[in-house]
């Protein structure tokens, strides 16, 4: 069909899913009628993801459901600039994600379990986020993280933002906080029990607060605990 400028039409494509457990994921561009290739943002590619296998559960109370660090690069992280890679290159000024085995925060404060290093399109008041896949949320989950900024970062000014999508809906928000270069760090503990029952997307994301020059955010072991 003949799409104008902001239209949409609707595809589709029969797919079968692996044999195999784990995340699977294809890259998809579409090809004009001149055969240039062509996608979202950037042109880059969007993507059709599958997980494979049971959606993991606690044996016990306590114990963590979801590690967002280990699944980092199964999320789809975006920027104004567009789709992002996972892992990211330091400096891409689209913004870009790392995980950081030993991170250490404002006031040389350093950790020994794995961080996501967070950083922001470089505009006035750049943002990024990543949606992760989906899990099914029960009485009981908490998501966990201790957040703050990278140390060195003496210019970093933030909003930190924990948002969901609940069964394919719209993006609601769960919890903003502001977070500056102040030798200070925030830990986390948000009840998830009011999504029990739900099919629960977490997106992560940060916005600066005006130039994007010097912003970059840790979210130390971000987590779903039962």
């Amino acid at each position: 069909a003949d799409v104008p400028p902001g239209g949409s039409v609707d595809i589709s494509v029969n797919l079968k899913a692996p044999v195999t457990n784990g995340t699977h994921r294809g890259d998809w561009k579409l090809r004009s009628a001149g055969g240039v290739l062509f996608g979202v943002g950037a042109s880059g590619p969007f993507y059709v993801q599958i997980t494979v296998g049971p959606t993991p559960t606690p044996s016990t109370s306590g114990e963590t459901v979801y590690s967002f660090v280990r699944h980092m690069c199964d999320a789809e992280w975006v920027s104004g600039a567009g789709t992002l890679p996972c892992p990211g290159t330091v400096g891409d000024p689209n913004g870009y994600i790392r995980k950081l085995d030993d991170p250490t925060f404002e006031g040389d404060k350093p950790e020994d379990e794995p961080a996501l290093l967070v950083v922001p399109q470089t505009v006035h008041q750049g943002a990024i986020s990543g949606k992760f896949p989906a899990i099914d949320v029960k009485t009981g989950y908490h998501f966990k993280a201790v957040i703050g900024c990278l140390n060195d970062a003496q210019e970093c000014s933030v909003k930190v933002q924990l948002n969901y999508r609940k069964d394919g809906g719209d993006l609601q928000n769960l919890g903003t906080w502001a977070e500056s270069y102040d030798d200070s760090i925030r830990k986390l503990d948000v009840d998830l029990s009011s999504l029990a029952g739900h099919s629960v997307q977490i997106v992560l994301g940060v916005l600066a607060d005006g130039p994007a020059m010097d912003d970059a955010v840790l979210w130390l072991s971000p987590r779903i605990t039962s």
